[in-house]
């Protein structure tokens, strides 16, 4: 082959490579900013003395906290918040002029990297022609300083600036990085499905064309900023949903109506081609469902014309997220052709509002683990951190911050030896901490009538570490503020320097449940709990370490 024959290859792959990028994001390239040189025309303003700068340096230049991130994502440099700057809740803006989009919806894409236990948070939003603010989306929490984590959303057509609005957390010990910018022409679309998927729909980039019959009046839509609250997909009011609302109670107005008893209103999911799929194979569906408000509205799922989940009694568990999902043992009774429905019969109540997110139907098993979380690609594995705990966990990669003095971990559970430096778990840090800080992480809502097994790794190497508790709360203990402790340890666990141990217990759900990993600190600087490799699974367990366990006992 010859020289230009060689040259006209290497175009034609680049050619494919740069449509299939595209593919995940948008059309041609309007504007890309990796701040090489500068800004790239983001105007920066701020109202304090907080504000955005550039750095080629690892951490930012802020090695003391080691919350930055290592290097850029695509070059040499990148944007931050100098959070060593200004004072609690202080904002600093970065805003970019949108006409270059000429009038058409955009794919506005971008690469963070967010870490530190006093992170602030950083908010997206569009400024539209007519001077209105449209929220897009925000991040805030900790996922680990050396991993870049990708965001894209569609900007609307009738926008006139996009702006991100970075606020300092509670202290300099938080890092939010952006690199890799990009807008492209036409809105975002969904990632290509992983293999075996048939389905997959987080309903982020559009509808996935799922239809919308009317019925008396009322059908499904998309909307974000629901009455649901946040979205299962992101976390958020800014992410996406298929949502159901009916009013309130319309008081004076006449247009204002609700739908009469037992009028079933259905979304639908398009038809899914199984032709050419081995007939003895298993087939999954599973969304996530959430309800508020009504008495007695039933709610269904069918394939083929026959239920195949049927929610009538939600728990008491208003604003939660439960799993629906259904496994067929063969497709031989579907044919050549899966059609699913998601339906609510209504009961004539006012206020009702019903959301389902993160639709998924594949050609095997449904997981008999319903959450694995070993950190490597952030936090977002089931569990979070909540917002009425004293401090955060955070994830950590490599050695602990107290890990020279015997405290921490100097390598996580999943990775280990094989790569000390790039392993990640989470760590309740108790470097600078008050002796008794409190962190909770909860997981998503169980459903009842199951035995599952919590399983996990943790490292408590000091006589001086705190307490590990693992709680329970199910949608009784929702309502009167009881929780039932299972297990327990507390101070040094290893005996042995490096050592992760392993923990278990079973969890068995009457009701709708979910699940509190409880740390408390022990003396400042010298008293962290590291936790790595958490997952629960559909199967009984033992209790490990057997002293952990206790006879389930309620707490006010």
């Amino acid at each position: 082959m010859g020289a230009g024959s060689s040259f006209t290859t290497v175009l034609l792959a680049l050619f494919v490579l740069a449509n299939v990028l595209h593919q995940t994001i948008g059309g041609p390239m309007i504007w890309h900013c990796q701040f090489e040189s500068g800004m790239c025309a983001w105007n920066s303003t701020a109202e304090g003395e907080l504000m955005w700068g550039r750095s080629s340096q690892p951490y930012g230049g802020n090695e003391e906290h080691d919350t930055g991130p290592p290097k850029a994502h695509g070059g040499d440099w990148y944007a931050y918040l100098d959070t060593k700057k200004g004072i609690p809740g202080e904002t600093a803006n970065l805003t970019h002029d949108m006409t270059e989009a000429k009038s058409k919806e955009a794919c506005f894409s971008i690469w963070l990297n967010r870490h530190g236990a006093e992170i602030g948070s950083l908010t997206f939003e569009v400024e539209l022609n007519s001077g209105d603010r449209q929220f897009m989306f925000a991040v805030e929490g900790d996922v680990g300083n050396e991993d870049w984590h990708h965001r894209k959303f569609t900007v609307p057509s009738d926008s006139a600036y996009l702006r991100m609005i970075g606020t300092k957390g509670d202290g300099p010990r938080g890092f939010i990085a952006l690199d890799d910018l990009n807008l492209d022409e036409g809105p975002c679309v969904d990632d290509p499905l992983p293999p075996s998927y048939l389905k997959e729909c987080g309903f982020e980039y559009g509808n996935c064309d799922l239809t919308f019959p009317e019925s008396k009046g009322f059908k499904w839509h998309r909307k974000n900023n629901s009455n649901i609250g946040y979205d299962h997909t992101t976390l958020t009011k800014a992410g996406h949903v298929i949502a159901l609302d009916i009013p309130d109670n319309c008081g004076s107005d006449d247009s204002c109506t609700v739908p009469p008893v037992n009028t079933t209103i259905q979304t639908k999911i398009p038809s899914i081609d199984l032709k050419g799929l081995d007939n003895s194979s298993k087939l999954c569906v599973h969304m996530w469902v959430s309800l508020i408000g009504g008495q007695g509205e039933i709610f269904i799922i069918k394939a083929n014309n026959h239920w195949i989940f049927r929610l009538d009694d939600k728990g008491g568990l208003d604003q939660e997220w439960l799993q629906a999902s259904h496994e067929f043992d063969s497709l031989v009774t579907l044919g050549d052709s899966l059609n699913v429905s998601v339906q609510v019969r209504t009961s004539g109540s006012p206020g009702v509002h019903v959301a389902i997110d993160d639709i998924t139907i594949f050609n095997g098993e449904c997981p008999s683990v319903l959450h694995e979380c070993n950190l490597e690609s952030g936090m977002n594995c089931g569990w979070q951190n909540e917002f009425h705990s004293d401090m955060n966990w955070v994830v950590q990669k490599g050695p602990a911050p107290t890990s020279e003095i015997g405290s921490g971990p100097n390598i996580d559970h999943t990775l280990g030896q094989s790569d000390p430096f790039g392993g990640h778990y989470l760590l309740l840090n108790s470097l600078g901490a008050d002796q008794g800080s409190r962190a909770t992480l909860r997981s998503d809502t169980l459903p009842k009538g199951e035995t599952f097994c919590l399983s996990f790794w943790y490292y408590m190497n000091n006589r001086m570490s705190g307490d590990l508790t693992i709680l329970m709360q199910d949608s009784f203990g929702a309502i009167t503020g009881q929780y039932i402790k299972l297990w327990h340890l507390s101070g040094d666990q290893t005996g042995v320097k490096l050592t992760w141990k392993f923990g278990s217990l079973p969890v068995h759900t009457d009701a709708y449940t979910w699940l509190i990993i409880e740390g408390v600190t022990g003396r400042m600087d010298t008293g962290d709990i590291a936790l790595d490799d958490i997952k629960i699974t559909l199967e009984e367990c033992t209790i490990e370490p057997p002293e952990a366990g206790l006879e389930p006992t309620p707490t006010p």
